[in-house]
């Protein structure tokens, strides 16, 4: 083996895991007695969510209390990453999901972010 494959055989990656504690759109209603966050709100949320994953480095986010996949994305943008690296199943506003109760449910929503194992 080639010290270039030893090099990348041998790479370590991090993980980190965040609640994001019903981070979801803008105007849109999660739970009944809860008001929807205002674009300040969602912005101020993105930004201080953003921040504290930054400080994480982190390769792969595993993340829960996410309602809107876009919302994620927008996340993912955020901390410098494509939105391709993004892998969201079963987001609450997906129509398609597969599963029945995720659909106008928080879901467990895994944020990859690969793209320094992927150099």
């Amino acid at each position: 083996m080639n010290n270039n494959a030893e090099a990348r055989s041998a790479r370590q990656f991090y993980i980190a895991t965040a609640n994001l504690l019903n981070f979801a759109n803008p105007n849109r209603i999660y739970y009944d007695n809860a008001p929807a966050y205002s674009n300040y709100e969602y912005e101020h949320k993105l930004s201080g969510i953003t921040d504290l994953l930054a400080k994480a480095h982190a390769d792969i986010i595993a993340v829960q209390e996410v309602w809107d996949s876009n919302a994620l994305e927008a996340l993912a943008v955020s901390l410098g990453f494509n939105p391709e690296h993004v892998v969201v199943p079963l987001a609450s506003n997906d129509r398609s999901s597969l599963i029945p109760m995720a659909k106008g449910h928080k879901t467990l929503l895994l944020l990859v972010l690969l793209a320094v194992l992927s150099n």
